[in-house]
């Protein structure tokens, strides 16, 4: 398991190529983008498509995120089915997944799906444990 942690980093925005990960693998990781500047429009199309591994995404306590862009998200959930999305739902909109109205299992693995963006970091600010 691998761990990438951006915490209190005031992230506010993820690119396009921020996690362009050159080789395949089967190793999980998690992503864990919590209390930054992040908002339903900090993410560029495709930010989260080049992962290339089960990716845990972890968004919460940024409360400016409102909602998550169905362009964005739906192609991070469908690249791989141990992909998941965790964020504090409290005041949230999913743009775009209308099915989420009657579906609560959308919901939830909407809900594992936000752990691996960021454009602006350094490597200071990169932890990783391996286990």
């Amino acid at each position: 398991m691998i761990y990438l942690t951006f915490y209190s980093d005031h992230i506010a925005s993820i690119s396009k190529t921020a996690f362009n990960f050159k080789n395949n693998s089967n190793k999980s990781m998690t992503l864990i983008l919590r209390n930054n500047n992040l908002n339903g429009t900090s993410f560029e199309i495709g930010s989260l498509n080049n992962l290339k591994r089960p990716t845990e995404l972890i968004l919460g306590v940024n409360p400016n995120l409102t909602y998550l862009d169905q362009n964005i998200f739906q192609p991070f959930l469908d690249s791989n089915v141990e992909n998941k999305e965790s964020t504090t739902l409290r005041s949230f909109k999913f743009e775009g997944f209308s099915e989420l109205e009657s579906d609560s299992t959308i919901l939830e693995g909407i809900n594992k799906v936000v752990s691996e963006l960021i454009t602006s970091f350094s490597s200071s600010n990169l932890t990783e444990f391996k286990s």
